[in-house]
């Protein structure tokens, strides 16, 4: 233990350039259960908010906000935007329900900002191999999440077949009116509202704050389902909520793999913008945008989408950030967390690349894109890039 001790001083000197001295041999991965809570936490520490009834209640109040603000602003809009400029409307729009998600991300921001001063998370860079691990995740996860939506859909469509009444649901889904909005508003104001605020809204919301408090309560995959399962609620239209959850899971994998909220807010990024471009395209080339009428995915495509997500899983698992304290142990607070202690010196310390494990998850990823391309070959019209507009998270 001497020996790893002295090698964390000198990686501290500013002008020592020493080897990362840890690995997955000499630095074994710790149980919450197997580290004394009251070494760092504390017993007069509570667990951090929100639980899971406030959590629901962040949740719920995240399509609400969009209507109380939106209603006001379309109001203003109609004033003064004459009743023929579709533009002008749509723009009013979005800018009315988008605008909520912007209020509601500063308000979290200012939580954040308390508890980033607090170190109670990280917006530390993000190291080489975990933006590889990011980029490779956004399309095959894109479209597990499009077969989620394809099978929600069906059971959608047999429930409003039997009780029509709830087909007002379809209308409140914004995502239906994609067509017009793609048509009239300009591609930078349509990839601001629905690419860049989201992304850092939602993920400051629902990871950085609701998921801190219920996987601490409930352990990690506890936790990381019920935050993924709230995001999807959040999007109100129920074949959408299904579709979602599963990039929630991996925006919370991701978050919990680097210890860093950049992570998922760049893959929310990157998966809103890449349906972004492919609606515009598709629009400029006269394609269909109704995502229902597009064709489903063959199962080969989505097992080989699971299989290309399960492999970036288990790297992520061998390459999680850890932090380390000054005796050479991972530090944890007595539960499943992300965040950074206050009185406990520690440091940032990532595993060695793993080849054997990296490989695999690049050669999967691999077989999930030559199944995209078998599936073009096919004329089954692979991707229908304009149709992963509804998925939107």
């Amino acid at each position: 233990m001497t020996d790893i001790n002295s090698d964390i001083l000198e990686q501290r000197q500013p002008t020592a350039a020493v080897e990362n001295p840890f690995n997955a041999d000499t630095f074994p991965r710790l149980s919450a259960t197997a580290i004394e809570p009251a070494t760092s936490a504390g017993a007069d520490e509570p667990l951090p908010q929100p639980g899971l009834f406030l959590g629901m209640t962040l949740a719920c109040a995240y399509p609400l906000s969009q209507v109380f603000i939106a209603l006001p602003v379309l109001l203003i809009v109609s004033v003064f935007v004459a009743a023929e400029d579709k533009a002008g409307r749509l723009t009013g729009m979005l800018a009315g329900s988008q605008g909520s998600v912007l209020l509601l991300a500063l308000l979290a921001g200012a939580a954040c900002t308390w508890l980033a001063k607090h170190r109670a998370f990280s917006l530390a860079p993000i190291r080489f191999l975990h933006m590889f691990a990011i980029m490779g995740l956004v399309l095959p996860a894109t479209m597990v999440s499009r077969a989620f939506y394809d099978i929600a859909f069906m059971g959608w469509s047999q429930i409003t077949a039997a009780l029509p009444g709830l087909k007002f649901m379809d209308e409140m889904n914004t995502m239906s009116q994609i067509g017009d909005i793609v048509s009239n508003v300009p591609f930078p104001v349509m990839l601001f509202a629905m690419a860049v605020v989201p992304a850092i809204a939602e993920e400051v919301v629902f990871r950085g704050i609701i998921g801190r408090g219920l996987t601490a309560r409930y352990g990690m995959i506890s936790g990381i389902a019920m935050t993924s399962i709230l995001f999807g609620m959040a999007h109100v239209h129920p074949a959408h909520a299904v579709s979602v959850i599963p990039l929630g899971i991996v925006m919370h994998v991701l978050y919990v793999a680097t210890r860093s909220l950049w992570a998922p807010i760049l893959f929310h990024f990157y998966n809103n913008a890449f349906a972004v471009f492919g609606a515009t395209l598709a629009f400029k080339s006269g394609q269909n945008l109704d995502m229902n009428d597009s064709p489903g995915l063959p199962w080969w495509v989505v097992l080989a989408g699971i299989g290309s997500v399960s492999a970036w899983f288990y790297l992520l698992s061998l390459t999680r950030t850890k932090l380390v304290t000054e005796d050479g142990v991972e530090w944890s607070p007595g539960y499943e967390s992300t965040e950074t202690p206050r009185h406990v010196p520690t440091q940032r310390v990532h595993t060695k690349m793993p080849v054997g494990a990296t490989l695999a998850a690049v050669i999967c990823g691999g077989i999930f894109f030559v199944a995209l391309v078998a599936f073009a070959a096919a004329g089954l019209e692979q991707v229908d890039q304009e149709a992963m507009i509804q998925l939107l998270p």
